[in-house]
């Protein structure tokens, strides 16, 4: 029996593999309350990235969107404003909605009163100190919400 020659194989080239999509981070609604509008705007840019905010300029704006029901993962509040500290917006709030209460994370000069520090100290908020590092900020609000999300899970 005689047999004709194979014909070459041309090696089989793999597809390439295209690594799955990194599965994103659920996009958060997030409110930003600084009455500095360069601090406010750039707060507001470096978490837009990743989620959906709101950018208020004053403790009362943003009682006012708490109250008209609109539902924030985390809350990142300046401490020193002038009108209504971010003390008093959360003391507010703790009355208001107390669950959003629990996501505030306030941001400060680190100049305060001994008064102001030691209430601070009370209330057991996240801070982040003025610099801020952007990815401190960003990890500090995954973290508020995804504490309280699975805190709320765990009732």
């Amino acid at each position: 029996v005689v047999l004709p020659a194979a014909a070459a194989l041309e090696p089989a080239v793999a597809a390439p593999v295209v690594p799955a999509p990194a599965a994103s981070p659920q996009r958060l609604r997030v409110m930003v309350v600084d009455d500095e509008p360069q601090v406010n705007e750039m707060l507001a840019r470096v978490l837009r990235r990743d989620h959906e905010v709101v950018a208020v300029s004053c403790g009362r704006e943003a009682l006012d969107q708490v109250a008209a029901g609109t539902w924030f993962d985390a809350i990142v509040s300046d401490v020193m404003m002038p009108n209504m500290t971010g003390i008093e917006l959360l003391e507010a709030m703790v009355e208001l909605a107390p669950a959003q209460a629990k996501r505030v994370i306030f941001l400060s000069g680190g100049v305060f009163s001994p008064e102001t520090r030691m209430r601070l100290d009370e209330l057991g908020t996240l801070q982040l100190e003025k610099p801020i590092n952007t990815k401190d900020l960003r990890s500090q609000v995954m973290s508020v919400a995804a504490d309280l999300s699975a805190s709320a899970l765990l009732r």
